[in-house]
């Protein structure tokens, strides 16, 4: 596997404080009483694993959940300082950063240390936090302390984070750097919400300069889009409220999504928001539902069959005109994710006739091709696969797939772009678009029938040409024109590709034409060793990625000097002393 860790080998035995800890400090930090303990020693945490979280500490690796599933708040403020970004010296300096302002505004917090290095606080707020709020704190704080990780917070429903006497996937555990006696009287005195208000307004002018004002009454959400009514945009932050607009959560859920395709976004848009901290309210609206993503589809869904498309107006089910641009770079107007694709993908083909029949042409087509294969897969227009698992998918080398991908990102009209960079162990993030100059061709031909594919591993030994030319055939191409026109290759190339493939019985000229045989094409590829040519790619970048997560471990330098269980934190380091204030009187 790609993502191969290191050995959760050193594992120790947990003494009377991780037990005493876990029993009853985190019941107290905990949002709701879930636990998540990892089957994969640390690597993931997934709901399938959620269990409840009683006296008994977990042997595993195992993440708390912070927000409550109803009301979407948190209990605590998690700060997450990540090692694996800036490294431990970073780390040591935002922590100290970090305290000082805390500590400035007369709020307190729980402290404790990982075995990677990493440090984690806890700011216990009256009241609760939404997720929208401590996202939107957690980045503005970023700006001054590079190593915070907002990730903990981003989602109601999967949102946990390793508190004091879990176990570490590198052996070890979360250690308390405090005493446990003074962990929970901060635990059981939370911070007054006014504190922390103010503290977040003190960030406030670390964040980014908006391009222009936002007209009174109405926000607009996102460059490109039309505007929300403020009123409908605070219950996709803040959810469901008693007494409110709304008597139900159902109805005010249907409400802002009925809003949100009035405004133009579409299913991966909403989605995207959801999840990252813009709409949380939104997202705890979803968040009895096993699978919220199916649910919001099935939703929009419903809304469709009612009469309602996305627009600036409500239009009647026999709706005839045609999906609009987003702001020309972000995706047509409000249609199922699947429907999307499709057009997305019209719009890659007539790009990819562009590219030529050269060697650098069809290997932009076969990276074009992979990305779409991955949003088609992930059920999303953000791609969060690396360069190497798009040279699997394409049986090209990682480091041509780099170079590629920098191309298709800088040209003039790009159906992808960079929207987050790679940082530590996490890969590039795309997202697909559809460019404004290519919708309406898009629009205007038959979606492509059949999946979307990269390059399947038979075509590895039988040519990518010949992959072009079958794909052709599987589109109801019978001719060498009609293939010709479809590929944008040559005559020569179209001939040589199908004999090729009547060679190997995966197509048969007949009266009316060529047609594909329908053959196994993973039999064929057994056959051939093109599996086994994949499955070698594979091992070679599971050993690399490998390694570099090690080099990335190896680089992180454990300190020592926990605090022992009978000794206090000493806030009295962040504090002012008495003889810096005035007299009074």
């Amino acid at each position: 596997m790609l993502d191969t860790i290191l050995p959760f080998a050193t594992q120790e035995t947990a003494g009377p404080v991780h037990n005493e800890l876990w029993r009853d400090l985190v019941p107290l930090l905990a949002g709701r009483a879930r636990v998540r303990v990892s089957r994969d020693n640390g690597r993931n945490y997934r709901q399938r694993d959620e269990r409840i979280l009683d006296a008994t500490l977990p042997s595993r690796p195992a993440a708390v959940m912070l927000h409550d599933a109803t009301t979407g708040l948190a209990k605590i403020l998690a700060i997450d300082f990540d090692s694996g970004t800036r490294g431990v010296d970073q780390v040591e300096i935002d922590v100290r950063r970090t305290q000082a302002m805390l500590s400035e505004h007369g709020i307190r917090w729980i402290h404790d240390r990982s075995p990677s290095a990493g440090e984690h606080l806890y700011v216990p707020i009256s009241g609760g936090i939404t997720t929208g709020d401590a996202v939107d704190f957690l980045r503005l704080l970023a700006f001054r302390c590079p190593t915070v990780d907002p990730m903990p917070h981003m989602t109601v429903q999967h949102g946990c984070i390793r508190m004091p006497g879990s176990p570490h996937k590198l052996g070890g555990r979360q250690e308390l750097l405090m005493s446990p006696k003074m962990a929970l009287t901060v635990a059981n005195s939370p911070a007054p919400r006014p504190l922390f208000d103010a503290l977040h307004r003190s960030l406030e002018h670390l964040r980014p300069a908006t391009p222009e004002p936002e007209p009174v009454g109405s926000v607009n959400d996102r460059d490109g889009q039309s505007e929300m009514n403020a009123g409908i945009l605070t219950v996709a932050r803040n959810g469901f409220q008693p007494g409110g607009k709304y008597d139900s959560p159902s109805e005010a859920r249907f409400a802002v999504l009925r809003a949100a395709t009035n405004a133009g976004f579409d299913t991966p848009a909403i989605y995207q928001r959801m999840n990252d901290g813009r709409w949380p309210g939104l997202n705890t609206l979803f968040s009895r539902y096993r699978s919220p993503l199916k649910e919001l589809q099935a939703d929009l869904n419903r809304l469709q069959s009612k009469g309602h498309r996305g627009g600036h107006n409500t239009v009647v089910k026999n709706n005839t005109s045609q999906p609009k641009a987003q702001g020309g770079t972000r995706s047509v107007r409000s249609v199922g994710f699947y429907e999307w694709l499709k057009i997305w993908r019209n719009a890659s083909h007539a790009r990819e006739l562009t590219y030529g029949p050269s060697r650098v042409g069809l290997q932009l087509r076969l990276v074009l091709r992979a990305l779409g294969e991955a949003a088609s897969k992930s059920q999303s227009s953000f791609i969060e696969f690396g360069c190497r698992a798009l040279a699997i998918a394409t049986g090209l080398d990682h480091s041509t797939v780099s170079r590629h991908l920098r191309r298709l990102r800088a040209e003039a009209e790009p159906l992808v772009r960079l929207s987050s960079p790679a940082h530590g162990k996490y890969a590039d993030t795309y997202e697909l678009v559809v460019p404004e100059g290519l919708v309406n061709g898009s629009l205007a031909i038959s979606y492509r029938v059949g999946k979307l594919h990269a390059l399947r591993p038979v075509f590895r030994a039988l040519g990518v040409v010949a992959a072009f030319v079958y794909e052709a055939l599987e589109q109801g191409m019978k001719t060498a024109p009609e293939i010709m026109r479809s590929t944008g290759l040559s005559r020569s190339a179209t001939q040589d590709a199908l004999a090729v493939l009547e060679g190997h019985h995966l197509a048969v000229k007949a009266r009316e034409g060529w047609i594909e045989t329908g053959a196994n094409l993973r039999f064929l590829a057994d056959l051939l060793g093109a599996t086994d040519d994949v499955e070698q790619q594979r091992n070679i970048y599971a050993q690399q990625r490998f390694l570099w997560v090690s080099w990335l471990n190896t680089r992180l330098v454990t300190h020592s000097g926990f605090a022992y269980p009978d000794q206090d934190y000493p806030f009295d380091e962040f504090e002012p002393s008495e003889d810096t204030y005035p007299p009074p009187g």
